[in-house]
């Protein structure tokens, strides 16, 4: 069942955590999901099942997020969430930097498989000639005739400055306690 009282005593001990850990109120969203029927995740819970949130799912809050140092005229960086294989391979993902256009010269890391950007779609479904940082896409991949040749994770980069590949990367972590 959807509580308002149990999200409120979820809200309210999380919310000492987290100040603690340096999170100012504006920075955090409070957003009741179900983990199983995926409910208010991608879409809104039925109002006949909770009436008492009437707020953003949790992907309108992460699509609305502002983005910070995304350089439209840097690397080409997509990382590549899902593939389908309709007419051809088709990758999706959010562009994180560069700009892609039709007919760009692509490489999808760390498998080195070279490509040619054949259509954009953007959020809309639309087509599109080009696309800048913080857009999703779907884009068609010429020259890729196997979609095993497309993995989630792999990077779409261009042909001229590809991802780098590493083995080794150095990472600083901080391990905060959970709460009772």
């Amino acid at each position: 069942m959807w509580s308002e009282d149990r999200f409120k005593d979820i809200c309210s001990r999380l919310r000492p955590f987290l100040e603690s850990s340096g999170y100012g109120s504006s920075d955090v969203f409070y957003v009741p999901i179900s983990g199983i029927a995926g409910d208010n995740i991608l879409d809104k819970v039925d109002a006949k099942v909770c009436k008492w949130y009437t707020g953003p799912t949790m992907m309108e809050i992460l699509d609305n997020l502002p983005v910070e140092d995304r350089d439209p005229n840097g690397p080409l960086r997509i990382p590549v969430l899902e593939k389908v294989k309709e007419k051809g391979v088709v990758a999706h993902g959010k562009i994180e930097s560069g700009t892609l256009r039709i007919g760009d010269q692509i490489m999808l890391c760390p498998g080195g498989h070279p490509a040619q950007v054949g259509g954009i779609l953007d959020h809309k479904n639309e087509l599109v000639k080009f696309a800048r940082p913080g857009e999703n896409v779907q884009i068609t991949l010429i020259g890729i005739s196997d979609e095993g040749m497309v993995n989630k994770g792999d990077v779409i980069s261009s042909f001229e400055k590809p991802t780098p590949v590493t083995t080794v990367f150095e990472a600083e972590m901080e391990l905060l306690e959970l709460l009772p």
